[in-house]
């Protein structure tokens, strides 16, 4: 058990600085592992070395199923009366398992992502010379899972078993514990595709007649000077918003909050100006992985825009270009933080004219 233990922390640390993966939202797994089963003493069998295959599927980061079947070898440490027969020491014991189990995730968007189980099943004990018994099994432990990459993972487990009807009706205690590999079955969901529209030409309204008063009309009030986000939407029809993230980060920081609101305020001047919040990231990482982050970020912005700011969510659009489209050099880390960077391009906007 301590070699288990020892391999999979020493796998999380080679492998912790070269992908970044984690959890699906969904999908089909399989793993194939090995390991030990430890009968109870009452038993009076040794060690079985066993092999497993296991066939699950997660319903979400949080919550998966699986089915777990297991095939042993062993045999027994004495002479015994097993069932009703006598069988001699070194019998050969042959095992079959196989259990529905449930998992809870508690880690579920980092590299390593330990989980619970607790299930239930059957299990067939064959000793060579006596009647096969087969036994309820109900049972429950921990595991965990470490990404070698957004496909493949290594995983570790440990279940205590209780077993059933085994002698005079009372539980014996089993102990099974493996390492093996496992992997998810088809490939990744993709976001939809975004297609890019042209932002429109933004006509100017004709200016309104002069109008001769008999009297003076008084000064109007003077109007708020138009801000740098304003003056790049009308005049390039796109503009930077000025929101940096940390590195394999999508979370907004609060010191880019007035930033936000800024922009809200030019969505609120403009109610008929539609844009697309457009997600950007550095070269840290794989281009599968930062075209995803790329994406949350840009959601996230839209998200406090709606949720904070009160902006109708039909008026923005996300997509995310990953480390596409670099402001600045990759090779500092000053450039590196300008990319992580989202924008914001106009896609719809309706000019009324007053008469």
């Amino acid at each position: 058990m301590k070699k288990i233990i020892f391999l999979t922390v020493l796998l999380s640390v080679v492998f912790s600085f070269q992908v970044f993966a984690a959890n699906r939202d969904s999908g089909v797994t399989l793993s194939l592992s090995g390991g030990g089963y430890s009968f109870d003493s009452r038993e009076e069998i040794n060690i079985a070395g066993i092999g497993m295959l296991r066939l699950g599927y997660d319903f979400s980061k949080y919550l998966g199923l699986e089915i777990p079947f297991e095939i042993g070898a062993s045999d027994m440490k004495r002479d015994k009366i097993y069932g009703k027969t006598a069988v001699a020491e070194g019998a050969d014991v042959n095992l079959l398992g196989y259990r529905l189990e449930g998992l809870i995730y508690l880690m579920p968007n980092s590299r390593f992502v330990p989980y619970l189980a607790v299930g239930a099943g059957d299990r067939n004990v064959d000793v060579e010379g006596a009647k096969p018994k087969d036994n309820f099994v109900a049972d429950y432990g921990a595991g965990a899972r470490i990404f070698v990459s957004e496909d493949w993972f290594i995983r570790a487990d440990f279940r205590h078993l209780l077993v059933f009807n085994a002698f005079d009706g009372n539980p014996v205690n089993n102990l099974e514990y493996t390492l093996g590999l496992g992997c998810y079955l088809g490939d990744k969901p993709k976001p939809a595709p975004v297609v890019e529209v042209a932002p429109p030409v933004v006509v100017e309204p004709p200016k309104p007649a002069p109008v001769v008063e008999p009297e003076p009309a008084p000064a109007p009030a003077p109007v708020a000077a138009p801000t740098v986000i304003e003056k790049e939407i009308k005049e390039k029809g796109r503009a930077t918003i000025d929101v940096k993230f940390k590195t394999n980060k999508a979370d907004i920081i609060p010191e880019y909050d007035s930033e936000l609101v800024k922009f809200a305020d030019v969505l609120k001047k403009y109610p008929d100006l539609n844009v697309t919040i457009e997600g950007y990231t550095d070269n840290v990482g794989t281009a599968k992985y930062n075209k995803t982050l790329s994406q949350k970020r840009a959601e996230s912005v839209k998200k406090y825009l709606v949720d904070k700011l009160g902006i109708d969510a039909s008026r923005l659009k996300t997509v995310g270009y990953g480390l596409e489209r670099p402001i600045a050099s990759n090779k500092t880390e000053e450039g590196r933080k300008k990319n992580r960077r989202v924008e914001a391009s106009v896609d719809y906007w309706t000019v009324k004219t007053v008469e």
